[in-house]
């Protein structure tokens, strides 16, 4: 059984409603249980730790793994908390205004594109969003049916909210098109190693010890979009509450989408290595 449903489970056992932060406690415990029945996946985030970092994982390694738990509690606190509790908790976030003001400009001229990282409190970064007034639209892939339909309910609860989401598994393409000249915002996920189609205009980047081929994705939906503004754009922990943030990002004549994009959001892993809960997929990231 995979952590996630190892969670789940547990959590649907709960009979009260829970707080983000008793979830975070709670899942905490189940992930340390779960590891110690399950020691290779722990050696899989090991070996990509050392793989990308010069950083010591034992004495990292509680925070590392508070960092998967904590992503876990936050999607469940989605599922299981009343829909006022859960907006109360994104919408205090606090935030630049400077750098909201730039997206929504963006947004009323045409499409634009935010790529968010696996890190921190991304599952909060829609509806944030769209608390402000911004409409959302989050391009995703699912590793499973039940991963989708999860994705869709927890859409529906948010109703009120201007969110949708396109399952990129589906045409892509045509589902783009579909929002030609609606100005949205077009938020997809930058690390989704499993899904990476490598650049063949883009340079070979090192990580580490890792060679990496950017992903292609970034250039085909700047294209697809006709070249809107695009963000690095993340929601970071710092003890019980996030905090979001945006860089807009300038494409230079020497360099494809995808290399601007990887600057920013490798630098935010680096310095906020326990945040980031993919650890065990560092090996599908593709060198070729």
């Amino acid at each position: 059984m995979s952590l996630s449903k190892y969670l789940v489970e547990h959590n649907a056992k709960l009979t009260t409603n829970k707080t983000l932060e008793e979830l975070k406690q709670y899942n905490r415990q189940l992930t340390f249980d779960w590891i110690a029945k399950n020691k290779e996946f722990e050696a899989e985030i090991k070996a990509g730790f050392h793989t990308l970092t010069s950083e010591n994982y034992n004495e990292n390694r509680t925070e590392i793994l508070n960092g998967y738990a904590d992503h876990y509690a936050e999607k469940i606190f989605g599922f299981s908390a009343k829909i006022p509790q859960y907006l109360a908790k994104v919408g205090e976030a606090p935030f630049n205004e400077a750098e909201l003001k730039e997206i929504k400009e963006a947004v009323k001229k045409q499409n634009a594109i935010p790529f968010i990282g696996h890190l921190g409190g991304m599952e909060f970064i829609p509806p944030f969003l769209a608390l402000h007034g911004i409409p959302v639209t989050v391009i995703l892939r699912f590793n499973s049916t039940e991963a989708r339909k999860r994705a869709f309910e927890q859409n529906a609860r948010l109703k009120d909210l201007d969110i949708t989401l396109i399952d990129a598994s589906d045409n892509m393409v045509a589902e783009l098109l579909k929002l030609k000249g609606q100005k949205r915002l077009l938020i997809t996920v930058y690390d989704g190693f499993d899904n990476w189609k490598p650049d063949v205009e883009s340079v070979t980047m090192y990580w580490g010890l890792k060679k990496i081929k950017l992903d292609s994705t970034p250039r085909r939906l700047y294209n697809l979009t006709q070249k809107g503004s695009f963000f690095y754009i993340s929601m970071l922990r710092n003890d019980d509450k996030y905090k979001f943030s945006a860089v807009k990002l300038e494409k230079g004549q020497s360099h494809t989408i995808s290399e601007v994009i990887y600057k920013p959001w490798k630098a935010s892993i680096e310095e906020n290595f326990s945040q980031w809960y993919i650890w065990d997929e560092v090996r599908e990231i593709k060198n070729r």
